[in-house]
């Protein structure tokens, strides 16, 4: 079960976080930002932050953006 996770959409230049979502069962989430830079964030109790600076282009759109969180000990 990969549910749970909370991702965040932040602009890269001042840290205002644009979208929030929450992964599904297995780990699918989505959200709707304009182009521009971005860090997606994901996060979850008892486990590691993850992070990835992403650009987004007017007219496309990014898939498979993918994490893996570590279990703190």
């Amino acid at each position: 079960n990969h549910s749970g996770v909370r991702v965040e959409a932040r602009d890269r230049i001042s840290g205002q976080v644009l979208d929030v979502a929450t992964t599904d069962p297995d780990g699918r989430y989505s959200f709707w930002v304009p182009p521009g830079s971005y860090l997606i964030v994901a996060m979850r109790d008892g486990f590691s932050t993850a992070q990835l600076s992403v650009e987004v282009r007017a007219g496309l759109s990014l898939s498979d953006i993918n994490f893996t969180l570590r279990r703190l000990q």
